[in-house]
């Protein structure tokens, strides 16, 4: 509890971190929305709020092969949903917004990888 506390009140002692956190939140939106939009929104679907954020596949071993080569690539992500097909993002709310987009250059290469080699034509 002593830790929770001095979390609380260093991170929150004014607006300043929520207010990060929410233009994080939106930078991290809008980048999932990008890539699922440049694979076609047939294949990919973005969803989530917030930095809680995943991208649906069509095809769930699509989402297992995206975590693969993000592993490879040195990005850790994991699959949820029934058939395991999204591929989630649960960044920590004090992560960066340049490392943030490290990893989301990271998963929008392996995902762009991953929908060529299944055969799909990328969306204009």
């Amino acid at each position: 509890f002593i830790t929770a506390k001095a979390a609380v009140e260093h991170y929150w002692r004014n607006n300043d971190f929520s207010h990060e956190v929410l233009e994080k939140g939106e930078f991290v939106g809008k980048r999932f929305k990008s890539i699922a939009k440049s694979v076609g929104l047939t294949v990919a679907c973005p969803k989530g709020r917030g930095m809680m954020r995943g991208i649906s596949f069509a095809n769930p071993t699509h989402a297992k092969r995206v975590t693969q080569k993000a592993f490879k690539n040195g990005l850790v992500v994991e699959t949820s949903g029934s058939q395991d097909q999204v591929v989630k993002c649960l960044a920590p709310l004090t992560t960066s917004k340049e490392v943030l987009a490290e990893g989301l250059d990271i998963l929008e290469g392996c995902v762009k990888e991953v929908v060529h080699e299944a055969g799909y034509a990328m969306a204009s």
